[in-house]
């Protein structure tokens, strides 16, 4: 486990449920990246949860702070945390947790062009799933640029 993977944490609220949060004492670099990674929202258990998620991929392929992390291997790392949240229930819960999450599908669309209109009709989530990769694809972007430079 890399040192980043430790400096996050599960917690327990007074109800009994989890959360994701960061250890006390982590550093600016780790703390402004869980920052930018919410992308103006506020902070939210999906984020941290998210973040985790991110880190973990990153020590699973062995990325440390301080290296430079290749498009092919954030597309990768993408694939890697987009799959732990492909089930339809997670994807209705992502996009209640804040609507305007909607806008990262719009996002890609304008990118890469439109859904092939068959293909929403066999997965009318095929939207929301394109803009929750969207998102996780910004985080990626975000903790990559901070692991490169992470000093």
């Amino acid at each position: 486990m890399s040192s980043v993977v430790g400096l996050f944490e599960r917690r327990e609220r007074s109800d009994g449920s989890e959360f994701v949060a960061l250890c006390d004492g982590a550093p600016d670099w780790v703390r402004d990246a869980v920052y930018a990674a919410h992308d103006d929202e506020a902070p939210n258990d999906w984020r941290y949860a998210a973040c985790f998620n991110v880190v973990c991929s990153f020590d699973e392929f062995a990325v440390s702070p301080g290296e430079r992390v290749p498009e092919d291997l954030r597309h990768t790392i993408t694939d890697d945390v987009n799959c732990v949240y492909y089930r339809a229930a997670d994807v209705l819960e992502w996009t209640a947790g804040n609507v305007t999450r909607t806008g990262y599908a719009s996002d890609w669309y304008e990118e890469m062009g439109g859904p092939d209109p068959v293909s929403v009709v066999r997965d009318p989530l095929l939207p929301l799933r394109d803009g929750l990769y969207r998102c996780l694809r910004v985080m990626v972007d975000v903790w990559a640029d901070a692991f490169e430079d992470a000093v």
